[in-house]
């Protein structure tokens, strides 16, 4: 019998059991449902700047006083979302917040010869 049969069979043997303990763990860790963590949104990506890049909700804010609350790379405020940390990859050091659209090109234009030989491409052009 494969794997996933088993566990389903085993599921529906077992149902009430289940979902009896899966309230209980929710209940000691309320953190952990989708639900709380759309409620708590803010508080949700603080913690995640903390257990991924080690900065604390302050030397976030920080962070974001120094830049005027603006992309560092762009200048612009951030239309819904907040600003992400930029970090490198290699030293692990925080550069500075992006807005999503700067965040997701940079590992594009990290590469000086490709950026440069884009930046010949597209004066061409203009």
């Amino acid at each position: 019998m494969n794997t996933q049969k088993y566990n389903h069979e085993y599921y529906l043997q077992h149902k009430e059991i289940m979902n009896e303990r899966s309230k209980a763990y929710g209940k000691k860790r309320p953190w952990m449902h989708q639900k709380w963590q759309h409620e708590h949104r803010e508080q949700v990506a603080l913690i995640r700047l903390k257990s991924l890049y080690g900065v604390t909700p302050e030397q976030y804010k920080k962070l974001l006083e120094e830049q005027k609350g603006v992309c560092a790379i762009c200048g612009k405020a951030p239309n819904k979302r907040r600003l992400y940390v930029d970090h490198d990859h290699v030293t692990g050091r925080i550069r500075g917040l992006l807005c999503p659209a700067c965040n997701q090109q940079l590992p594009l234009i990290e590469d000086k010869d490709r950026l440069r030989a884009s930046i010949a491409y597209l004066s061409k052009y203009r």
